[in-house]
């Protein structure tokens, strides 16, 4: 079994997008694909089992 990858699918997207739009700049395909910054958090769940 092939394990998704989130980041890959996302700029697979955004290339799709840029298509659709008729931007073949690939400087700009990299500036929207590629983010400048990534935010890291973790979320306590209290799950309810009732």
């Amino acid at each position: 079994m092939v394990k998704a990858d989130p980041f890959a699918n996302s700029v697979k997207q955004v290339n799709d997008a840029c298509d659709v739009l008729g931007i073949k700049d690939k400087g700009m395909r990299d500036y929207l694909a590629i983010p400048n910054r990534i935010l890291r958090l973790k979320l306590p769940v209290r799950l309810d089992n009732g």
